[in-house]
Formats: C-alpha cells, structure tokens, sequence
C-alpha cells in the first residue's frame, strides 16, 4: 500500500511541484497586500482593485528573495572572507587577499556599504511602486535611505540582541522566535521610512488620534452605531471632535466662497449680455427718430415749394 501511494504521488509529482509554487507565490506576495495595506494608510490613499493589486505584490516578492539574501550576505561577506584567507595559507600569499586580510576595517566598510546599497534599492522600490498613488522618487529617496541605513544597523546589531535576549529559546523554537522578531523590527523600519517620505515629502498629515481612536469616533458620527456598553476607560477622542469641528467649519467657509465667486460670475454673465441689448435698444430707438426727423424736414421743403409757386 505505502509502495502504491509512494508511486502514485512520483507520478502526479509535477502537478504538485506546480500546485506547490503557486501557492508559495501566492502566499509570500500576502506580505506585499498587506504593506500596501499600511502604505493606503500611511498616504491616505484607496487600494488597488484585487488583480492589480496582486500582480504588483507578486513582482515585489521577487524583488525583496533576490535583494533580502544579496543584504544579509553582503553584511556577513567581510568576516566569512577574513576567516578564509585567514586559515588557507595559499591565499595568504596573494598580495591582493594578505591587504585585505591585513585591514579588515576596509572590508567592514565596504560589506555595510554593499548591504545598504542593496537595502536602498529595495526600500525605494516598495516606496515607489507599493503604495497606490504616483510617487516620484525624488520624493521617497530620502525615506529609503534612513530606512536602509537603520536596517544596517539593526543588521549589525541583531545577532547581539539574540545572543543577549534570545539565547534561552532552543532549536526550531528559536529559529521561528528569532525570525519573527527580525521581519516585526524590520517591519518598523519600514512604515518609519514611509512616515517620512509621506509627511515631510508628500505633506500628508498626521492623525489627530491613534488610528483605532480616530475610526471609532468618525465611525461612530458617521454611522451613529457606537455601542453604548464601550468601557468608560479610553482614550480621549477630544483631538479628533476638534478637528471634526475645525473640517466642518473650513469646509462651510469654503462653500460660502465658492457660492459667492458663483454669485459674482452669474452677475458678471448677466451684466454682458445685458451690455448688448441695450446696445441694439439704443440703435433701434435712434432709427425711426432719425426717419421721423428726415421725413419732416422733406415735408417742409415741399409745403414751401408748393407756397412759394403759389403766392407768384
């Protein structure tokens, strides 16, 4: 029996290994939907339509597989390198490789400046590309490199956190704790490389709450559905009916503005067709005046004629 289902999965073992690809694709592009997620947030923007939205996180998977490993290898490559030249004497005879394995601190210098080139390149790309809204990358290189240059510092750094915080979590265990950890601070890093881009480049404003506050007392205006049993110790929602107040008054003044430019481009519409009419008035009224005036005089002049014959 065990040798039959052993033949039959060799046999449909291509539909699986496709079956299996689509579902890791589709599974790691989920981390992508949901960063687009926090960048519509963050920006203040709607998300994308499902096949789009999608078809973008499908390609930033494959972007963040190549550059993720191409950053860790690139902050790890100095002291594997060192280590090599270090125990083969045969290279330690290579001028080139006894410089280097002779100053270390170059080859640190250049291992962080390869990682933060590769970490630039992906956080510039999730900046620009990620977020639904056209973002210029003059306004999302900056965001990029504090998040890279705090990313190779968090690099730098991890393996002592874990050394100091983690070392009490064992095998498998401690794998999966440590790698949550890493993609949670990672994660941190990048939402504070897009509040950066976003506020001081795109000018997009802070909330007036935390955003859990600030929904459930919109919503709750909104909708009028805010439960009555809500614990009465929260967190004060005063900021958000201020600038709730502040919104409505602004846009009432506005209104008030643009119906007062619509009075006056109504007037001033009015006043130019009006212009014309009174024109064609004019000239009509000064037609039948002049005809009157020259049939008058015509008249005149034949009644003297006709005096002047008769009294010779």
């Amino acid at each position: 029996m065990i040798q039959s289902v052993t033949k039959r999965l060799t046999q449909s073992a291509g539909f699986l290994a496709i079956v299996a690809v689509i579902l890791a694709v589709f599974g790691g592009s989920r981390l992508f939907v949901a960063i687009e997620g926090c960048m519509d947030i963050v920006y203040r923007v709607r998300p994308r339509p499902f096949l789009k939205q999608n078809g973008i996180a499908i390609g930033m998977m494959l972007i963040f597989t190549i550059l993720i490993p191409i950053m860790v290898f690139a902050a790890t490559l100095p002291s594997v390198l060192l280590n090599i030249v270090g125990n083969n004497p045969a290279l330690k005879a290579i001028p080139f490789l006894s410089a280097l394995a002779n100053n270390a601190i170059t080859v640190q210098i250049a291992g962080y400046a390869g990682g933060l080139i590769a970490a630039f390149l992906l956080f510039e790309a999730i900046y620009v590309f990620v977020p639904n809204q056209k973002i210029n990358p003059r306004n999302s290189w900056q965001g990029a490199i504090a998040a890279a240059v705090l990313l190779e510092i968090f690099i730098a750094l991890f393996p002592l956190y874990t050394s100091h915080f983690l070392g009490s979590y064992q095998g498998q265990i401690g794998f999966a704790v440590v790698l949550l950890v890493f993609f949670y601070y990672f994660a941190v890093i990048l939402m504070l490389g897009a509040e950066v881009n976003a506020f001081f480049f795109e000018h997009v404003q802070p909330l007036p709450n935390d955003l859990a506050t600030f929904v459930s007392t919109m919503g709750g205006k909104l909708n009028r559905d805010r439960p009555d049993a809500e614990s009465p110790t929260h967190v004060d929602s005063e900021p958000t009916d201020r600038a709730d107040y502040a919104h409505v008054a602004d846009t009432r003044v506005k209104e008030e503005r643009n119906q007062q430019k619509n009075q006056l481009k109504q007037q001033k519409i009015v006043h130019q067709h009006q212009e014309p009419s009174k024109t064609k008035e004019s000239s009509a009224g000064k037609l039948p005046t002049t005809l009157s005036v020259v049939a008058g005089s015509v008249l005149a002049l034949v009644i003297e004629t006709f005096r002047m014959r008769h009294s010779k």
